[in-house]
C-alpha cells in the first residue's frame, strides 16, 4: 500500500509538471492596429522585413533582452523588463504574451521619433562612450588591412599596413584594429606555446591554429587572467607611444576564433575578459560581443561581395538598428584574396564615408581606375565639409541618444516614408542617397523644403526627382 501511495503521488507529480510545462503565458494581451499605423523592431538586424507584417509566429517575435522594443509610426511602444513575445496574425493584431507581467502598447507621443525617444530615456538610457571618446567628426582612415607588420611585444598582433612609420603618415584619424593572434611560426610563438599562454584546439594538446588570408597565427588565450593582464600593458605602452582616443579609434577584432572554442566557460571568459579590455581602451568590438554597449555597431564587408542587394541591405540593417540603439553604425571593408569591382567598392567607400563613424580604406591602390579615385577624393571633401555638423550630432547623440543615420520616417512622418530605406537622413538636416548600382540615374524623393544639391541646385519639396549619377557621384542634400 504504501508503495502504491508513492506510486500515485509520483504520477500525481509528473502531470502535474507537464501541464505546467504545457500552460499557456500567464499574461496575453492583443492590440489592435490603428490607421495607416506601422510597427518596427523585434530582430531589426535583417532577420524580420521592418516595417513588421504579418503573420508572424510568437516564435519568431520573442524577447528577451531588456533593450529590445517595438516603436510604431502613431507614437506607441511595446517595452518589458521581462522577456515577452509578439505574433502578428494577417489583419496586423498583435498579440503579445509574457510570463511575468501584462505587456501592453503604451502611448510615446505622436510619431515614430516622439516613441523612441520616450522609450529609450524612460526605459533604456544606453550607456554611450565618454564625451572625450567623440566625436570621431573628420573621417577616421582604417589601418586594419594586411599585412601583418606590427607586432606588440610578444603579445598579439596589431594589423597596421606599413608598420609604425604609417602614424606618421596616415592622415586624419585612423582606425585601428587589435587581434590576440600572432604568427604560428618562430621565436615568440614557441615560447608562448611553452609557457601556456596560447588558446588549445580541440584536442586539448596543440594551439589552436587560425588560417586568415595572410598566413597561419594562433591566438593568445585571453581567457587566462594572466594573460589578459599581460596583453593589456602591452596596448597600455601602445596608447602612450601614440595617441589613442586622440585621433585614434581603436578596433578589437576576435571573430576568427571566438566561434572555435567550444569549451562554454572558457569562450565566456574569453568574450568578458576581451570585452573588459575592449572597454578599458574605450575600442569598439569587431564583432559585437554579448553585453557590449549596443550602440556601437560595426558592419565588416569583403570588396567581392559589394553587390547591390548587400548594399541594399546593409543600409536598411543600419536604419532599422538605428531605431533599437544602435546609433553608432560604420562600415570597415576587410581584404580577402578575392578579385573586386572597382565600381561597387566606390560606391561601399561613398556609403561609408556618410556614417556616423565614418571608415575609409587607407589602400587606395585597390583602385586601378583613375576617375574612381578622383570621385573618392571628391566625396570625401564633400564629407569634410560636413564635419562641423557632424560634430554637432555626435555631440548631441550622447545627450539624445538619437541614431544619427534616420529613416526618413523617422524624420518626416506622414510623408510616405514609411517603406523607404534606399536613402536616409544624416541628422535632421542632410539627405543621402546611396548609390548601389551602376544605374546613370538615381531617383530620389525629398521631402517638404528646399533642398540644396552638391553642385548648388535647389529644389522644392516634395517631390521626386532624377539625379544623373554617371559620374559615379552620389547625391547629397542639405536642407536651406
Amino acid at each position: 500500500m504504501t508503495n502504491m501511495r508513492r506510486y500515485l503521488s509520483l504520477l500525481i507529480a509528473t502531470a502535474a509538471t507537464l501541464a505546467a510545462a504545457a500552460a499557456p503565458p500567464a499574461h496575453t494581451v492583443r492590440i489592435e492596429p490603428q490607421r495607416n499605423e506601422r510597427w518596427w523592431g523585434c530582430n531589426a538586424d535583417g532577420q524580420r522585413i521592418q516595417p513588421l507584417s504579418g503573420p508572424m509566429s510568437a516564435e519568431e517575435g520573442r524577447i528577451a533582452d531588456t533593450t529590445e522594443f517595438l516603436l510604431s509610426s502613431a507614437g506607441r511602444y511595446i517595452w518589458s523588463a521581462r522577456p515577452f513575445a509578439v505574433a502578428i496574425d494577417e489583419e496586423g493584431t498583435f498579440t503579445v504574451t509574457s510570463d511575468y507581467e501584462e505587456v501592453n502598447a503604451l502611448k510615446g507621443g505622436r510619431t515614430l521619433r516622439e516613441a523612441y525617444l520616450y522609450c529609450i530615456h524612460k526605459h533604456i538610457r544606453p550607456q554611450v562612450s565618454a564625451s572625450e571618446s567623440l566625436p570621431f567628426e573628420t573621417p577616421l582612415f582604417d589601418a586594419g588591412t594586411p599585412p601583418l607588420s606590427t607586432t606588440l611585444t610578444q603579445r598579439g598582433t596589431l594589423l597596421l599596413p606599413n608598420g609604425w612609420q604609417a602614424m606618421h603618415t596616415i592622415p586624419d584619424s585612423t582606425l585601428l584594429t587589435v587581434t590576440p593572434y600572432i604568427p604560428a611560426a618562430g621565436w615568440d610563438y614557441t615560447a608562448m606555446r611553452r609557457a601556456g599562454d596560447l588558446l588549445r584546439g580541440s584536442d586539448g594538446r596543440h594551439p589552436l591554429i587560425v588560417h586568415l588570408p595572410e598566413g597561419y597565427f594562433a591566438c593568445l588565450n585571453i581567457a587566462d587572467e594572466e594573460v589578459a593582464a599581460l596583453f593589456a600593458e602591452q596596448l597600455d605602452q601602445l596608447a602612450r607611444s601614440v595617441p589613442v582616443g586622440n585621433g585614434i579609434l581603436l578596433c578589437f577584432d576576435c571573430g576568427q576564433v571566438l566561434s572555435r572554442i567550444h569549451d562554454t566557460a572558457q569562450r565566456e571568459a574569453f568574450s568578458r575578459n576581451w570585452r573588459t579590455l575592449a572597454e578599458r581602451f574605450n575600442a569598439v568590438i569587431l564583432p559585437p560581443l554579448h553585453g557590449t554597449p549596443p550602440q556601437w555597431r560595426p558592419f565588416a564587408v569583403a570588396p567581392e561581395n559589394l553587390s547591390p542587394e548587400t548594399l541594399r541591405s546593409t543600409v536598411t540593417r543600419m536604419l532599422n538598428l538605428g531605431l533599437t540603439g544602435r546609433i553608432y553604425p560604420f562600415m570597415t571593408l576587410y581584404e580577402t584574396e578575392g578579385t573586386h569591382d572597382d565600381a561597387a567598392l566606390l560606391r561601399a567607400v561613398q556609403l561609408a564615408a556618410f556614417l556616423p563613424i565614418s571608415v575609409i580604406s587607407t589602400d587606395t591602390t585597390r583602385f586601378a581606375d583613375e576617375m574612381h579615385l578622383r570621385t573618392l577624393h571628391r566625396t570625401l571633401e564633400r564629407r569634410r565639409q560636413l564635419n562641423g555638423y557632424i560634430e554637432t550630432l555626435l555631440h548631441e547623440s550622447l545627450v539624445t541618444h538619437e541614431p544619427i543615420i534616420r529613416l526618413m520616417e523617422y524624420q518626416y512622418p506622414g510623408q510616405g516614408f514609411a517603406d523607404c530605406t534606399d536613402q536616409f537622413m544624416l541628422g535632421s538636416d542632410c539627405l543621402v542617397a546611396p548609390l548601389f548600382d551602376d544605374a546613370v540615374q538615381r531617383t530620389v524623393r525629398l521631402p517638404r523644403g528646399t533642398w540644396i544639391a552638391t553642385d548648388g541646385t535647389k529644389y522644392r519639396g516634395p517631390r521626386v526627382i532624377r539625379i544623373d549619377v554617371s559620374d559615379g557621384h552620389m547625391p547629397v542634400f542639405v536642407k536651406q
